[in-house]
């Protein structure tokens, strides 16, 4: 568990950097940006992104984790602008693998979890192919309520554990997280 938190912090900082050099860094200016700060690309990181009007292209991009209702599968209309963002990241770096985890609360049969879990992770898949993302970028696991982020027996926890996360990792990196074979 110790080993996964790791790997995990270790991709948010490795993706936060890639954000960074992508989106021109703190002055939101890239090198090819204007002087307000927006790229040729439109993917300024001081811009608003999609018409969102409250989050930046880099507060979306660090939205890595998208909650579900209790037994449902569909993206909630408030992560779709984050999902977006992940895929013209992931356009614009063809090389970029992500991970997409799909978990639920302990309620239900093993079985059950294992194949909602999927099925909430092919839904963020599938806004991202709609975006352009090839699924050779896209790996897909179903931990179900396997991997709980909260050990309470309450809704508040279920809340917490009904969610997918997205994580970037290399090829082989994203088959020892889903393995479980991390380096310790």
């Amino acid at each position: 568990m110790k080993t996964l938190r790791i790997l995990l912090l270790a991709c948010v900082t490795i993706a936060l950097v890639a954000c960074s050099t992508l989106f021109g860094g703190k002055d939101g200016a890239g090198s090819n940006g204007d002087e307000n700060g927006a790229s040729s690309s439109g993917l300024g990181s001081g811009d608003d992104f999609g018409g969102t009007g409250a989050m930046t292209q880099a507060q979306l991009l660090a939205k890595r984790v998208y909650y579900f209702a209790y037994d449902k599968t569909t993206v909630n209309d408030e992560d779709v602008p984050a999902i977006e963002a992940q895929a013209k990241y992931l356009v614009a770096h063809p090389t970029q693998i992500v991970l997409i985890t799909g978990n639920t609360d302990e309620r239900g049969s093993r079985e059950y979890n294992i194949g909602l879990g999927w099925r909430r992770a092919q839904s963020v898949s599938s806004l991202l192919v709609s975006n352009g993302v090839p699924q050779s970028q896209i790996k897909l696991v179903s931990y179900g309520a396997e991997q709980p982020s909260a050990y309470g027996h309450d809704e508040d926890s279920y809340a917490q554990n009904r969610r997918v996360v997205l994580m970037y990792c290399q090829d082989s990196t994203c088959q020892n997280v889903i393995t479980g074979n991390a380096a310790k």
